[in-house]
């Protein structure tokens, strides 16, 4: 077991990241006293999660000892030859104070440098016990408890990037029934969502009949979760999903992916199955402009849908995000940073890194092969995908038991999904 990085100089530093507060003056500092660790012990959550197994690729490959947490027994991360140890937790979801005392509990074990949330409600349990986490020794980078719920307002944040400037679906609260009358009659179809991911994920689309009491029914048949101000109707956008990654420090960006989705799960808008790495300057642009406005720390994707009209701003997704692993594939080395960052390294004077533009990824399984139930004639893309050697998927032959997993995960989704 690695020892604790080390001086009271170093622990200042981290709890500047932690809190955001990193000042210029602080700037060519950082390794002064050759006081860092070349190994750090690294805690990622969600094992559960594609994107969890990707970080902790990275990570292991780059040569830290990573410890995995799950709640299930199958996490796919837990059979990574990259994670040293998987322990499972209490759910971030179902109990987040037992989740979180938990992870402090693996912090002092395991003798942590770094926490790595990965997941909504893994962050979330972080973002909400802070100060737990910053009178440890362990690094963390997230934002503000404050910062962090109205990123998660999905209604809220319409009106912040509306503030900017940028276009927005019009979206409206279901609880407000004169405004979802005026929506019924001015648009063919809307999409009905959760406000907030941590009630519940997904989104339906609802055809309107133009009968307003009917499409009312509809609206009320379709939601996702119930409860006053926890549902919002919201404009279908046509188009293809795209996405703006950013790691940034109090609001200071210091690492940056782009990217275009191809395909998505579900087909009318969803997660990418298949995207391709871009550095579309306007995409770039509003993402930047949106991350400065929320003067954020910690990672974060900024989702628009790209149109006729241009880019219209959908969500912000104020965590790691599930594409991450076409990022890391392109050279945007997310995971590293944070290292960097734990080691007290100022991130912010240098300029933000560039990364391979053009790459197409694919992620076959909870992906593609999905996909192709209901869309079978996509099966010539996928198969392109499938044998062109210039394109990367989540496969990985030096670590494949996870991939096995979700294989396994796969196989049984028809039955999961009717039970």
């Amino acid at each position: 077991m690695s020892a604790p990085l080390g001086t009271s100089k170093l622990n200042c530093r981290r709890r500047a990241i932690n809190e955001g507060l990193w000042h210029a003056e602080s700037r060519g500092k950082a390794r002064e006293g050759d006081d860092r660790e070349s190994r750090l012990n690294i805690l990622v959550t969600d094992a559960s999660y594609k994107h969890a197994v990707g970080m902790i690729r990275a990570l292991g490959r780059a040569g830290h000892r990573v410890i995995a947490v799950a709640t299930s027994r199958f996490a796919p991360g837990r059979f990574s030859r990259y994670a040293e140890r998987c322990v499972q937790v209490r759910s971030a979801a179902g109990d987040p104070d037992g989740f979180v005392d938990d992870l402090l509990g693996l912090v002092t074990t395991f003798d942590i440098n770094l926490v790595i949330p990965v997941g909504f409600a893994s962050t979330e349990a972080v973002v909400r016990h802070r100060d737990r986490f910053l009178s440890s020794k362990a690094t963390i980078v997230v934002p503000t408890a404050d910062t962090f719920g109205q990123a998660a307002d999905k209604l809220a944040m319409t009106q912040v990037a509306e503030g900017l400037g940028i276009a927005v679906p019009e979206t409206v609260s279901v609880d407000d029934v004169e405004a979802v009358r005026a929506f019924v009659s001015k648009y063919p179809r809307g999409i009905v969502k959760a406000r907030r991911e941590s009630l519940i994920k997904g989104a339906r689309r609802v055809e309107f009949t133009g009968d307003a009491a009917s499409d009312l029914e509809r609206i009320q048949a379709a939601l996702p979760v119930r409860g006053a101000g926890t549902a919002i109707l919201q404009e279908f956008i046509p188009g293809t999903g795209a996405g703006y990654s950013a790691l940034a420090v109090a609001g200071k960006i210091v690492r940056e992916f782009a990217h275009y989705r191809l395909r998505e799960w579900p087909p009318s808008g969803g997660y990418a199955t298949a995207a391709v790495s871009t550095d579309d300057p306007e995409l770039v642009r509003l993402g930047r402009a949106l991350i400065g406005a929320l003067h954020w720390n910690g990672p974060a994707m900024v989702e628009f849908r790209r149109g006729p009209q241009g880019y219209h701003f959908i969500e912000l997704n104020p965590k790691f995000w599930g594409s991450l692993e076409l990022g890391l594939a392109a050279g945007a080395d997310f995971p590293g940073d944070l290292v960097r960052l734990a080691e007290g390294e100022d991130l912010t004077g240098r300029p933000v890194p560039g990364y391979k533009v053009g790459l197409r990824y694919w992620w076959p399984w909870r992906g593609d092969l999905r996909r192709l139930t209901c869309r079978p004639g996509s099966i010539g893309a996928v198969l392109s995908f499938a044998f062109n050697p210039s394109v990367r998927s989540n496969w990985s032959w030096r670590d494949p038991l996870p991939n096995v997993i979700e294989i396994g995960g796969e196989l049984l989704y028809p039955i999961r999904r009717h039970d």
